[in-house]
């Protein structure tokens, strides 16, 4: 993952480059074909500016633009915490699932359970343990952790 800028003008920025880029893009060859990942970066940076309404409407807009996506597991992550910040109980449980199916380790990772590399076939990279490496540096401290299952309602 692309490490996220941290003053808010920056991360503005980033937002507006990103979302030109895309844009144009769809434009120019009326469809986007993201290899770098951008469509998962744009609502995770709203989140990270504050800006719930800006993460929700990007989230929507990702939903719409690209049906067929499988998605990657910090962006699920993201959008289950921006579903349950914005009050929608049902469809945050419903991402929170459809997160935890995307990553087996990633919802232990961020509990503080050490869980071992499991006897399955991973159909992805995005699914397998190695994959938390790309995990912003706060998701590993462990107080970010109980934050994070606190918000989730998975412990006291």
């Amino acid at each position: 993952m692309y490490p996220f800028p941290k003053e808010p003008k920056k991360i503005q920025e980033r937002i507006r480059r990103y979302e030109r880029g895309l844009r144009q893009e769809a434009e120019q060859f009326g469809g986007i074909d993201d290899g770098a990942g951008k469509r998962y970066l744009l609502a995770p940076l709203y989140l990270v500016l504050g800006d719930l309404a800006g993460a929700v409407r990007s989230f929507e807009w990702f939903a719409q633009t690209f049906p067929d996506d499988a998605g990657e597991p910090f962006h699920s992550l993201c959008w289950t915490l921006a579903l349950y910040r914005s009050g929608n109980i049902p469809k945050a449980t419903q991402k929170l699932r459809h997160t935890m199916l995307t990553n087996l380790y990633l919802i232990p990772h961020l509990l503080g359970e050490e869980q071992p590399v499991l006897d399955i076939w991973h159909g992805s990279n995005v699914a397998m343990k190695d994959y938390l490496q790309y995990l912003p540096p706060e998701g590993d401290e462990h107080k970010e952790r109980r934050n994070t299952a606190q918000a989730l309602g998975a412990v006291d």
